[in-house]
């Protein structure tokens, strides 16, 4: 079992602490802070609850990509690079679609009323495209649900990010803060946003990356491979270690698709 995995003074460690009703996201985060990897540590702890005869209702369940796809990973936040998400024809096809779609100023979503205006911490151009508007935006959603093992419904419809030269997206969020009354209306419709996934189409020639100012990650994958990363903790709690920004493109043009999970369903019905 997990739990033994790490030695007897483990295993009792977390039996005793469970049998004290100590919350599980709190020794979730002593293991992961002591060594233990946080997908052993959560299996370790829900063993430990099957052992007292408890319920493991602690944890969400969220949108995960299997280990085996490989690129870069990192545990806690989950963040890891997925390859070959998108052939070359088919980021040319979908950048194709985004234009003809028609591109207009990026915007951000007020905390004080849920309306979208322009930000200066903002300043590419963008192209929205509904859930399941096109055969061709279909495949692609269904693709990034089997892989992300996720509903392809309960998300929302991609979009299209270009950045120009000097153009970037500040340090943010992508999840709804539960406190703020501007986000109440987007998490009646959906709720949070558990995870993101950003499909590099294009890249700049210099510049342009994504960074993860918290963690001093810097990504920046090749045409056709996305970004995953979770947006909230195991118990769908909000995560401030996903800050991240879209650096200054500093030559070339900078093309994603941005694609948004959600905890429940998108649908209008």
């Amino acid at each position: 079992m997990t739990i033994d995995s790490h030695g007897e003074q483990w295993r009792a460690w977390i039996l005793e602490n469970l049998a004290r009703y100590c919350y599980p996201k709190s020794l979730l985060a002593d293991m992961t802070r002591d060594g233990w990897k946080q997908r052993d540590a959560i299996a370790a702890i829900d063993e430990g609850l099957k052992l007292l005869g408890r319920e493991s209702s602690w944890r969400v369940d969220l949108p995960e990509p299997a280990t085996r796809l490989g690129g870069f990973r990192l545990e806690r936040p989950r963040i890891q690079v997925l390859p070959s998400v998108l052939s070359q024809s088919e980021c040319s096809d979908l950048i194709q679609l985004a234009l003809h779609q028609g591109m207009t100023a990026a915007s951000v979503v007020s905390d004080i009323d849920a309306s979208t205006k322009t930000h200066e911490g903002r300043t590419n151009s963008t192209a929205f495209f509904r859930p399941r508007e096109l055969p061709f935006i279909r495949i692609i959603e269904e693709r990034l649900s089997e892989l992300t093992h996720w509903p392809s419904n309960f998300a929302e419809g991609l979009q299209v990010q270009r950045y120009l030269k000097g153009q970037r997206y500040t340090p943010h969020y992508d999840w709804f803060d539960p406190n703020s009354a501007g986000s109440a209306k987007h998490l009646e419709f959906g709720g949070q946003r558990l995870a993101t996934t950003i499909v590099y189409l294009q890249n700049a020639s210099a510049g342009g990356s994504t960074y993860f100012p918290r963690l001093g990650l810097t990504l920046s994958p090749t045409a056709g491979d996305a970004i995953f990363f979770q947006n909230v903790d195991p118990t769908g709690f909000p995560d401030s270690d996903t800050l991240h920004a879209g650096e200054p493109v500093e030559d070339g043009v900078k093309i994603i698709a941005t694609y948004w999970q959600r905890a429940g369903s998108t649908d209008p019905s």
